[in-house]
């Protein structure tokens, strides 16, 4: 507003220029010359040591279109590239029990979840779970399923356990182990596993 051209968007790289070409006391360098290492080339209008009286505007000019170009912007459209939606398991439809992902910050050593608890009625977004005796709603971005395992039945007679007996005599085959700088390695008689 206070240059020659009525958009401030074509002298914002004059300003830009400006900012990065200005000495700063305190680091006793320019921002150009601390990125850069040397110094920019500056055009002329920012080396003049007086202002042009004539273009000066005054503060009720400025504000007045200010407000008219405030007034002329409009909200852009967001563009949502890449936009990941919430991983739900496949199984969380079909699952008995489900466990709940805890909420704020943990303690040390604290699970991430809780459960297993059962589900009581299940809609598209949320479950309804029971919870130390009552009905609590959760969204599906909290739930993990269950997946128990099905114990298997461990007969109980000691001769199908033993299919195979221990050897009562030290195997034909047992070599005593030499290490490569010839020294024999002896390993405790509980260890053996050839010999009894």
């Amino acid at each position: 507003m206070c240059h020659e051209t009525p958009s401030w968007t074509q002298t914002l790289p004059n300003v830009l220029l400006g900012i990065r070409s200005a000495w700063k006391e305190d680091l006793k360098a320019t921002a150009a010359e601390m990125v850069y290492g040397q110094t920019l080339r500056l055009p002329g209008e920012f080396l003049s040591a007086t202002l042009p009286v004539g273009n000066m505007l005054t503060s009720t000019e400025f504000v007045n279109g200010l407000r008219q170009h405030i007034s002329r912007l409009r909200p852009q459209k967001q563009r949502r590239h890449g936009e990941k939606g919430t991983f739900v398991f496949k199984d969380l439809n079909t699952t008995q029990q489900v466990f709940v992902r805890r909420g704020g910050s943990k303690e040390m050593l604290q699970p991430p979840y809780d459960g297993p608890y059962p589900v009581v009625r299940r809609s598209e977004k949320t479950f309804v779970i029971l919870i130390n005796g009552g009905n609590v709603t959760v969204t599906i971005d909290r739930l993990k399923p269950t997946y128990v395992a099905v114990d298997e039945t461990i007969p109980c007679d000691p001769a199908v356990i033993n299919k195979d007996p221990i050897p009562s005599e030290v195997s034909p085959d047992y070599k005593q182990r030499v290490t490569r700088y010839g020294r024999h390695v002896h390993f405790p008689d509980r260890l053996q596993i050839n010999c009894v």
